[in-house]
């Protein structure tokens, strides 16, 4: 996996209240259950992001239950999917679009994390609510 870079100051500027201002996941983009073709969306399984908005976005496409709206995880990847594992990258996207995979809905477990004043990520002790260590 590639060493993180922008996602360290993205892990900043969340901590300080950046949103999307129009995410994916809203009505009048992808999360509209009208769209009008199927949606898949692909995380690396150390990805930086959660997939909660995924899951909604392919959970309300008109196409989801027919399988053909779906969420994956591939391994042995972070955010840079093509980067990280560029043979797993093309194989899933490839099966994706010829239909060789139905019904695919894999989430990522919610990590909370934070950076550090050091620049250093960690995550939050969901059980404790206490920061943990890296």
């Amino acid at each position: 996996m590639r060493p993180g870079t922008t996602e360290f100051a993205l892990f900043m500027q969340f901590d300080c209240g950046l949103h999307a201002h129009m995410p994916l996941a809203s009505h009048l983009r992808l999360g509209s259950a009208e769209v009008p073709f199927p949606v898949s969306i692909v995380f690396g399984d150390k990805d930086w992001m959660d997939s909660r908005g995924s899951y909604t976005i392919v959970s309300k496409n008109k196409f989801f239950e027919a399988g053909d709206s779906q969420l994956h995880i591939l391994e042995n990847a972070g955010h840079q999917l093509f980067m990280d594992n560029p043979e797993g990258f093309v194989k899933l996207v490839t099966d994706d679009l010829l239909g060789n995979i139905k019904g695919a809905v894999q989430q990522k477990p919610v990590v909370l994390q934070y950076v550090d004043d050091e620049g250093n990520v960690r995550e939050l002790d969901d059980e404790s609510k206490q920061i943990g260590q890296p």
